[in-house]
């Protein structure tokens, strides 16, 4: 979702399909620095399959790639960076630890919380819809998130970290 918010803020393009990595892609600028906004089409537990690919064709090290995805341990709205940090439990990170062989990538969390109700599947949870008070509440996270990838692509981890007014 957030690829999809950051890609109709900053440009009048679309994702296409690029069958040879198994993604969506779209080839942007984002202040200054030439980005390649992937959307895996494999299974989430296989992400990694597509990010290597798409990082060794374009040359971009591990230390370049920025993985966003949403986490059920941190709080809904809540965005937090880091790198080198495990997977908490996340299949698609794995996939994506092992691929690159490295867990030195950003990892760019979006909070969705647990579900309160004991026994909730996660993976309903995860891909339940919506409501509009959640939706008003993820605009505004994706509008600090773009804000923060600009400092992230501009100054480094530690400034944008400090944008989010993270301690670590």
């Amino acid at each position: 979702m957030f690829l999809d918010f950051l890609l109709k803020s900053i440009s009048r393009d679309s994702f296409k399909v690029d069958s040879q990595f198994n993604s969506e892609i779209a080839r942007v600028n984002i202040e200054k620095h030439d980005c390649t906004l992937v959307k895996p089409l494999t299974y989430m537990n296989l992400s990694g399959e597509a990010v290597v690919k798409i990082a060794r064709f374009y040359k971009i090290a591990p230390s370049q790639v920025i993985v966003f995805y949403d986490d059920l341990d941190l709080a809904f709205g809540k965005i937090r960076l880091r790198t080198k940090s495990g997977d908490g439990g996340h299949n698609g990170i794995k996939s994506i630890k092992q691929h690159l062989t490295t867990n030195d990538y950003v990892n760019f969390r979006f909070g969705i919380g647990r579900p309160e109700i004991k026994g909730f599947e996660i993976s309903d949870w995860v891909l339940s819809k919506l409501g509009k008070a959640e939706l008003d509440t993820i605009q505004e996270t994706f509008q600090v998130a773009e804000k923060a990838l600009a400092v992230l692509l501009q100054d480094g981890l530690l400034s944008a970290q400090n944008k989010l007014g993270q301690k670590d």
